[in-house]
């Protein structure tokens, strides 16, 4: 939903969302040092041991008053409305390079419930600190942020799919990498890797999902995005690596999600070679334009995700004479 308002606010302005998320990492990270460096200190003094998380969710439920109080003063106004949100969702989601996406999301997922759930739990199997652990997830966010500001540079440029591909491949040298560790405070080294990896991928993601959204469908394709990605993916991630990480350990587990992240590259790259993007200047007619050019828009995301004001007017004009040819 917040992703949905956001793009609400932004209207047109698909290519500045990354430096509008960029704050919620900029908040992440900071709350993750200052949560690491509080859970120590209410823990020094513990005799058996035993580490007490509790300061970490009174934190958490004093950050989500906060939010409900501002979020109460926020307005929006959704300009269009579906007459048929069913079937207007199933006319997107049945496009090939709509499916092809939804793998390349559902892969993403995987890699992201692995990262999640066990990133931190190996740390402290290799023997690191609270601290550590915190600085972690901190510079984590701090290698977000460069990337989410420039994410819509990145997407004008090379497009959704070669984001995608630099995501896939980062994945892949940050897992590798990371199951090689034998002193935690390494991992430092490999954190830039999530830049590419989180930063520039969500944001191209978002992104495209809003650009294929027929009008009024904007949060319900966000939504099933969020779904695959976090729900699907992610937790599929999770329980297929916490089978690994039980029976191989965490660097067999990591190793296994990087060698994962690469064939992934593969597959996805694979499956791009086989879509033949095409403009089809005839897709329901009778209701106007705009669905159409949104198609064609849509076929365009493969190379070029934003149709420049030119390539719009051109498919204006196709279409136009498609439409006297027909009256004619």
């Amino acid at each position: 939903m917040l992703d949905m308002i956001t793009f609400a606010f932004l209207k047109e302005k698909h290519g500045v969302y990354g430096k509008q998320r960029l704050w919620g990492t900029v908040g992440w990270g900071i709350m993750a040092s200052v949560t690491g460096v509080v859970i120590q200190k209410y823990n020094e003094h513990s005799k058996d041991g035993y580490i007490d998380y509790r300061p970490a969710f009174w934190l958490l439920l004093s950050c989500i008053g906060i939010a409900v109080c501002f979020n109460a003063f926020i307005s929006v106004k959704i300009e269009h409305h579906s007459q048929n949100i069913t079937e207007d969702v199933l006319c997107v989601v049945k496009k090939p390079e709509v499916l092809v996406f939804l793998f390349a999301v559902f892969a993403f997922g995987l890699q992201f419930g692995a990262l999640i759930t066990f990133t931190l739990w190996y740390l402290v199997d290799l023997g690191a600190s609270e601290t550590l652990l915190g600085l972690t997830l901190a510079t984590e966010s701090i290698f977000e942020v460069p990337f989410l500001f420039i994410a819509g540079w990145f997407i004008k440029r090379i497009g959704h799919v070669r984001c995608f591909y630099l995501g896939f491949l980062a994945w892949g040298v940050r897992f590798i990498g990371q199951s090689y560790l034998k002193n935690p405070w390494w991992i430092l080294l490999l954190n830039p890797f999530h830049g590419v990896a989180f930063g520039l991928v969500y944001a191209s993601f978002v992104s495209f999902s809003n650009v294929i959204a027929v009008p009024g469908t904007s949060a319900t394709i966000q939504g099933l995005v969020s779904g695959v990605f976090d729900g699907i993916g992610g937790g599929l991630g999770s329980l297929v690596g916490g089978m690994l990480y039980e029976s191989y350990g965490g660097a067999i587990t990591f190793r296994c999600f990087g060698i994962l992240a690469l064939v992934s590259l593969l597959v996805y790259w694979l499956m791009n070679c086989f879509l033949k993007p095409e403009l089809a200047p005839s897709l329901k007619m009778q209701n106007g334009l705009e669905e159409t050019i949104r198609q064609n828009d849509c076929n365009l995301l493969h190379e070029k995700p934003f149709a420049m004001e030119e390539e719009r007017k051109e498919l204006v004009e196709q279409n136009l004479t498609h439409q006297n040819l027909i009256s004619t």
